[in-house]
C-alpha cells in the first residue's frame, strides 16, 4: 500500500527526530568522561564500564524486545522507549547511583528503538522501505557527530549535568512528532498474524546476518574508541587525531542514505559488497601508514565503509523477514547476536594492544574480520536469492 506525499514527508522528518534519540544520549559520555571522572571521583575503569552498558543492553535486550513490540503494539512501544530515555537523561546526573541506572534505562530504551524501527517502516510506508532503511541510520550519525561535537564546549559554558540533560531536547520533539504524526488519517496497515510467533533462530539467512551486523559493528566500535590512539600512534597531534575521530563519525552520512536503497532497488548487493570490501581494505592499509594524507584518507574511507555497512546491515532486517509481522523479533534477534559480538570489540583490541605494544596488529585483525564480514555479505545474498526462489 502507498502511503500518500504529506503522510511520507511527515513519517520521514519523525523518523530523523527518533534517529536523533538513537546513539547521543550514549555517545555523548566519551567526551565528558574526564569531566565525569573529577566531579563524581570515577576510576577509570568505572568510566570504561559506563561506556560499555550500552552495548551490553543493546546484546542482551534486543532478543526481548521483539516480542514486546508485538505485545503491546508499536506505538505504545514507541512511546514507553521515548519516556524512558526521557527520564535517564534528566535524571542521570545527580548521583554515581543515577548515572549508572540512568546509563541502564537510556541503554534498554535505545535497544527498544532500535529494534522497533525496521518494524515501524514496514507498519506506516510499506511502498518506501528501501528509502526509508536508509533516512534514519544516515541521521543517527549526523546528530550524534553533533552531540559529541557540542557536548565539551557546553559543558565548559553550563556544567557537564546540563549537557548530558541536553539530550532530552530531542527526545521531547520525538514525542511531540509522534503526537501529531498519529492526527494524520490513514488507512491502517493490516499485519498478518499468521507468523507472530516465527522462529528466527531455525533460519539460516538470519544467522548470517547476525554475523555479519556483529563483525561490521565490532568494527565501527573498535574503531569508535581507538581511532583517536591509533592516529597519535603515528605521530598526529591529540588536537588532529580527535578532530579525525570526529570526521570519521560524520562523514558517512551520505553513504548511510545512498547504499541500502541502491542495493534494494537496484538489486546490485554484490557490487555494493564489493565497493565496501575495497573502502575497508585501503582504509585499513592507509591507517598503517605513516605519511599524514594516508591517516585523513583512512579516516575518511573508514568513515564512510562503516557508516554504509552498518546502514545496509539494518536494511537487509526486511529483507530476509518472511512476512511484516515477524520484522521486530528478527530485527531483535539479529541485533542481540550482533551487539553481544561487537561488544567484545574495544576490550579484545585494547587488550591486543597492551600485549603487543602497538596497534598494527589490531589494525590487520581488523582487516581480516571485515573480509570475513564481506564473506558473510555474499553467502547472505546467495540465501536471500534462495529465499526468492
Amino acid at each position: 500500500m502507498e502511503v500518500d506525499t504529506k503522510r511520507l514527508r511527515y513519517f520521514s522528518l519523525e523518523l530523523c527526530l527518533l534517529a536523533a534519540n538513537m546513539r547521543m544520549a550514549i555517545l555523548i559520555i566519551a567526551p565528558l568522561t574526564q569531566s565525569l571522572g573529577q566531579t563524581l571521583h570515577l576510576t577509570t575503569t568505572q568510566l570504561g564500564f559506563l561506556t560499555t552498558i550500552p552495548l551490553l543492553c543493546f546484546g542482551l535486550g534486543s532478543v526481548f524486545m521483539g516480542r514486546l513490540i508485538q505485545k503491546i503494539g508499536t506505538t505504545p512501544a514507541l512511546v514507553l522507549a521515548l519516556l524512558g530515555l526521557l527520564v535517564a537523561s534528566l535524571g542521570r546526573v545527580y548521583s554515581v547511583g543515577l548515572l549508572f541506572g540512568g546509563t541502564i534505562l537510556a541503554g534498554l530504551s535505545i535497544t527498544l528503538l532500535n529494534v522497533l524501527l525496521p518494524a515501524l517502516i514496514v507498519e506506516q510506508a510499506p511502498g518506501h522501505v528501501a528509502q526509508l532503511n536508509g533516512v534514519y541510520p544516515a541521521a543517527s550519525n549526523v546528530f550524534a557527530a553533533i552531540a559529541s561535537g557540542v557536548a565539551v564546549p557546553f559543558a565548559q559554558l553550563w556544567g557537564w549535568q546540563h549537557a548530558l540533560q541536553l539530550m532530552a531536547v530531542p527526545t521531547v520533539l520525538a514525542l511531540v512528532g509522534w503526537y501529531q504524526f498519529r492526527q494524520l488519517r490513514y488507512k491502517k496497515v493490516v499485519v498478518s498474524k499468521q507468523t507472530v510467533g516465527v522462529q528466527w533462530w531455525r533460519l539460516p539467512r538470519v544467522w548470517v546476518l547476525a554475523l555479519f551486523m556483529g563483525s561490521q559493528s565490532l568494527i565501527f566500535y573498535a574503531l569508535a574508541a581507538w581511532l583517536p590512539r591509533m592516529l597519535t600512534s603515528q605521530q598526529v597531534s591529540t588536537t588532529t587525531a580527535g578532530t579525525l575521530a570526529a570526521v570519521f563519525q560524520i562523514i558517512g552520512f551520505p553513504a548511510a542514505y545512498i547504499v541500502p536503497r541502491f542495493a534494494q532497488r537496484s538489486n546490485r548487493l554484490k557490487q555494493v559488497l564489493l565497493v565496501l570490501l575495497g573502502g575497508y581494505g585501503l582504509g585499513f592499509i592507509l591507517l598503517l601508514q605513516h605519511a599524514f594524507w594516508c591517516l585523513v584518507l583512512a579516516s575518511l574511507l573508514l568513515g564512510l565503509t562503516t557508516a554504509a555497512i552498518f546502514s545496509l546491515a539494518l536494511s537487509l532486517i526486511t529483507v530476509v523477514s518472511p512476512d511484516p509481522a515477524s520484522v521486530s523479533l528478527i530485527s531483535g534477534g539479529v541485533q542481540s547476536v550482533g551487539y553481544l559480538l561487537a561488544s567484545s570489540g574495544p576490550t579484545l583490541c585494547g587488550a591486543v594492544q597492551a600485549q603487543q605494544h602497538r596497534w598494527q596488529p589490531v589494525i590487520l585483525g581488523l582487516l581480516v574480520l571485515a573480509v570475513i564480514a564481506i564473506l558473510l555479505g555474499f553467502l547472505l545474498r546467495r540465501l536471500i536469492q534462495w529465499q526468492r526462489a
